[in-house]
């Protein structure tokens, strides 16, 4: 992935914008060639960094901007060891939440391009003060990513949120998750979303790998100094996928209500606003025109409709899954206000949060060590209660 640095806007001035700053990545010598080489774009501009004898100085510019999205495959990566390590190991978690491929379409889907969509809370412009509506990754099929900003900012949180649901196969799908599938022949592979969606943005990023070729020795896989490499061939070094949203009932991709078809890039966005409800679906096409035609690995990622919670109700400690550690949280916190152990919404921490978190236990109802809430927490507000009537009744 490349990476380039944002800076904010002047919330003083009611601008409340980042912005791509620096000039615009194009192959040297060839201005229109529709390959662009920004991912996304991460805050390059005072970033808090320590400097020479532990002191605070502030960077700017991509190497301020990169560290942002290594951190952030971290926080997706340490989630997903949290949900492999679950006493029941989440089933949408495997070996393939760790792919490279999936960590690049998650952050790329989750990035941020206009405020209120998808639970973005910023707009990005280009350097020259373009939304992505007017780039021309929104209007040419051809090019699925803006040549100044990607696929958009860079959003930790809305990635969480896009990793979240798991994977799953291709098929009837939830609106919101990611797949590590492969494809081969001229064949496609597809998703179906579980329900009817329209009258809002969806957005869908695929990813794969474009090939790398010793010259001489193709078949060996290790690479020595010295090392030379196939030329960039398109026609040598990569697969040739495109991403289509289809209606449901339909398997002519011409009846594509959106898409993304470029001939030369490893990635393929859509960020499309549905003009009608229906039932749809994205189909991966393996297209053997202008490809090497091998079976291919990719990873996608798609996002309809609200941002679902980072936290499930009950989940006390906010690590991702709700059990025994969050009674104990629960427990130490009992009466006190604005605590995150309130997971019914009171502000205190009471009764009625003990309930909360057995009713979304794993193996509720089944499990006969669940631990009952000690007599005094429980009768603790109906004690409060009578004191008070008390005194308004002796007054």
């Amino acid at each position: 992935m490349t990476i380039a640095a944002s800076e904010q806007g002047d919330p003083t001035n009611g601008d409340h914008v980042y912005r791509k700053f620096g000039s615009i990545n194009n192959l040297q010598g060839q201005p229109d060639f529709p390959r662009t080489a920004i991912s996304l774009i991460a805050p390059g501009q005072d970033v808090a960094v320590l400097g020479h004898g532990d002191m605070a100085t502030l960077g700017n510019g991509t190497s301020a901007a990169t560290p942002h999205v290594t951190a952030t495959v971290a926080l997706l990566q340490q989630y997903m060891v949290q949900q492999m390590s679950l006493p029941t190991p989440n089933p949408r978690f495997g070996p393939n939440s760790q792919r490279h491929e999936v960590m690049k379409a998650v952050m790329m889907n989750a990035a941020d391009k206009l405020n209120g969509v998808h639970g973005s809370t910023r707009d990005i412009l280009s350097l020259n003060g373009m939304n992505w509506l007017s780039s021309p990754a929104a209007t040419d099929d051809s090019v699925p990513l803006d040549p100044y900003i990607g696929a958009g900012h860079l959003n930790a949180k809305r990635s969480v949120q896009q990793y979240k649901p798991g994977e799953y196969d291709p098929g009837t799908v939830p609106p919101i998750a990611w797949d590590y599938h492969s494809v081969g022949g001229s064949s496609t592979q597809e998703y179906i979303f579980n329900q009817q969606i329209g009258g809002g943005y969806i957005a869908a990023t695929l990813a794969w790998d474009r090939r790398v070729v010793k010259v001489g020795s193709p078949s060996q896989t290790n690479y020595l100094e010295g090392d030379e490499f196939v030329n960039n061939d398109l026609m040598h070094s990569l697969n040739n996928l495109d991403l289509y949203l289809m209606p449901a009932t339909s398997n002519d991709l011409s009846q594509a209500v959106a898409k993304s078809i470029s001939t030369v890039m490893s990635v393929e966005h859509i960020f499309f606003d549905i003009p009608s409800a229906g039932n749809y679906k994205l189909v991966v096409h393996n297209n053997l025109t202008g490809g090497i035609g091998d079976s291919q690995n990719y990873a996608i990622a798609w996002w309809f409709g609200n941002a679902p919670p980072l936290f499930s109700p009950g989940d006390y400690n906010k690590n991702g899954s709700v059990g025994p550690e969050d009674y104990e949280v629960w427990r130490q916190n009992f009466g006190a206000s604005n605590s995150e152990a309130d997971g019914n919404g009171n502000g205190v921490i009471d009764a009625g949060d003990y309930v909360v978190w057995r009713n979304n236990l794993a193996g509720v109802g089944t499990a006969a060590n669940v631990p009952e809430p000690t007599w005094w927490l429980v009768v603790a507000p109906v004690i409060a209660g009578m004191t008070l009537f008390r005194r308004h009744s002796l007054k």
